[in-house]
Parts: structure tokens; C-alpha cells; sequence
């Protein structure tokens, strides 16, 4: 590549981009494999592969689908209406006095955010596809950019999936022990906040000593965020002490036994202090605190409703 003047001294980085297509599975994986130069002379190496689906309508169970997608969207629209009928019975302080509005209106905005990306990541795919057609498979057309809008798609889908299921919680208001948790958190949140305070502060200066360290050797630390991310595997139990030790072997076990003594023995120990704070004071709540109405009750009376109705 040098002889033939794919690069000189001016090079930062050489690209490799490809697509293929496995049409036993309808998966398009588009690879980028990129060479980056360093102003010290060393090549590091990566590489991003990303796998996914771009057909959406290409199984038997489409019509299925499609189904589910209307009635989605008719679901939406629905939901939408009764929370601003709800907004405009309440009015503006009672409605946004509830913590739970906020969830309806970040759930309605994702859901409304799902809707517009699902067309356009289907424009997108179109436009590549035709594009791929037209060429004459001549030149090389890239996915990226339908890729780009199938992942942000697929993260807001995640967003609003564990939103929807976290609202489960609204259940909890059916038994006064489930409160014991909310009462914990409201008791020590003083606490709470300034030991996530410390939490972060330690974080951020254990991830530039990785990143500085161990970011030219280690693959895991070769960015602040990723550094970031082994530490708290680090927390987690995952840890990587021969790489460690193998990128130095000073500050690797140094680092090691630092981090181990202050998130496993002090930190958690302040942790489980602060928390048992919390449930002490919480008790005494719990004695004073009544159902407001049993679930069982609750959905009987919902039925009997539904009844007298018809």
C-alpha cells in the first residue's frame, strides 16, 4: 500500500468496509475493520461487525406482524387520547403532581418515537437497496447508514420495553410491604446521594489511571468510557489480573489491591450501613402504614363495574 501510494506519512487511518448477506437467515452484517495510525508510529487494529435484520416483511408471519404493528399503533393513539383526556379532568398542578404522569408522557414519546423511526429506517433500507440494485453490484454501496437507523430503532424499542415493564410497579401500591422499599430510599436518600456523589468521583479517577495506564496494552481500557465499563465489571467480580499485572507490573497489582480494599470493603460497607439506616427508620412506617385497597378487592370491583354496565 505504501509503494502504491494507498498511504504516506500522512495517513491516519485505513478503512475496510464490507457487507454481506446470509439469505438462509435474512441477516446483513456489515464489517468495518480499521487500522488506526498513532503519532508514535504503532498501528492499533479494531474492528465493529453488525448483524441484523433489514428485511422486515420477508417471513411467513408478516401479515401477523403487520397486524400487531396496527394494532400498536392504534394502541398508541388511544392511550394518548385517555391521558389527555385525564390531563384536561385534573388540570396542570394535580396532573403533574403525580410522578407517574411523567412516566405516561416519556412512555407516549418513545412510543411516537418508535413509530416515526420504524418509516424511516424503512425509507433508508429502500434507498440503499435501490441504490445497490441500480449500481449493478459495479460499485460499493454502504449499509451504514440503514444500519444507524436499525440500531437507534432497536435502542429506543429497548427503552420503552423496559419502561413499559417497570410500570408493573403501579401494583405494588396494592400492599403496604412493597412500600417498605420506597420508604428505605426516601429515609437515607440524603445519604444515598452523597455516597453516589463519592461512588462517581472514585469511578472517574480510577477510569483516567486504566485509560492511562493500561490503554495502550489493554484492548479494555483503550478509551476513557470503556474504561469505565471494566471497572464496574471489576466491581461485579469480572477482573482481568494477569492482563493487568502483564501491561505493569507495578501499577497493575497496585491498582488490583486499591480497588479491590475501597469498592469491596469500604464502599460496600457504607453501602449496607446507609441501607440498614433506611430499613430501621422504615419499620416504624410500616407499622402505621394501612392497605389502601387489597388487589384482590380491586379487581372484583373492577368486574362488578364492567357488570353493571352491561
Amino acid at each position: 500500500m505504501w509503494n502504491s501510494d494507498w498511504i504516506d506519512e500522512y495517513t491516519r487511518a485505513v478503512l475496510l468496509e464490507f457487507t454481506v448477506y446470509n439469505q438462509n437467515a435474512n441477516l446483513f452484517t456489515a464489517a468495518v475493520i480499521m487500522f488506526e495510525y498513532l503519532n508514535t508510529g504503532e498501528v492499533v487494529p479494531s474492528h465493529q461487525f453488525h448483524s441484523t435484520k433489514l428485511f422486515h416483511y420477508s417471513t411467513d408471519f408478516s401479515i401477523f406482524v403487520a397486524m400487531c404493528e396496527v394494532l400498536l399503533f392504534a394502541f398508541n393513539v388511544a392511550f394518548a387520547y385517555i391521558e389527555w383526556k385525564r390531563f384536561k379532568v385534573l388540570g396542570k398542578r394535580a396532573y403533574f403532581s403525580d410522578i407517574w404522569s411523567y412516566v405516561e408522557i416519556i412512555q407516549i414519546s418513545l412510543s411516537y418515537s418508535v413509530i416515526g423511526l420504524f418509516f424511516q429506517r424503512m425509507v433508508s433500507v429502500n434507498s440503499v437497496i435501490d441504490d445497490y440494485r441500480a449500481s449493478n453490484v459495479s460499485s460499493f454501496i454502504s449499509f451504514q447508514t440503514a444500519l444507524f437507523w436499525d440500531s437507534v430503532l432497536v435502542y429506543l424499542m429497548a427503552f420503552l420495553v423496559g419502561l413499559v415493564t417497570l410500570k408493573s410497579i403501579k401494583l405494588l401500591r396494592f400492599n403496604k410491604r412493597t412500600f417498605m422499599i420506597m420508604d428505605t430510599v426516601k429515609q437515607s436518600k440524603g445519604m444515598l446521594l452523597s455516597f453516589m456523589f463519592m461512588a462517581c468521583v472514585f469511578v472517574i479517577g480510577f477510569g483516567h489511571f486504566c485509560y492511562l495506564a493500561f490503554g495502550k496494552v489493554l484492548s479494555d481500557y483503550r478509551s476513557f468510557l470503556r474504561s469505565v465499563i471494566a471497572i464496574f465489571n471489576f466491581a461485579l467480580g469480572t477482573s482481568d489480573f494477569p492482563g493487568i499485572e502483564q501491561a505493569h507490573r507495578v501499577l497493575g497489582p497496585i491498582f488490583f489491591v486499591g480497588f479491590v480494599f475501597i469498592v469491596s470493603f469500604c464502599f460496600m460497607t457504607v453501602f449496607a450501613a446507609i441501607l440498614d439506616f433506611g430499613i430501621n427508620e422504615s419499620k416504624a412506617l410500616f407499622m402505621k402504614r394501612r392497605n389502601k385497597i387489597e388487589l384482590l378487592e380491586y379487581i372484583i370491583g373492577k368486574f362488578k363495574t364492567i357488570a353493571d354496565k352491561n
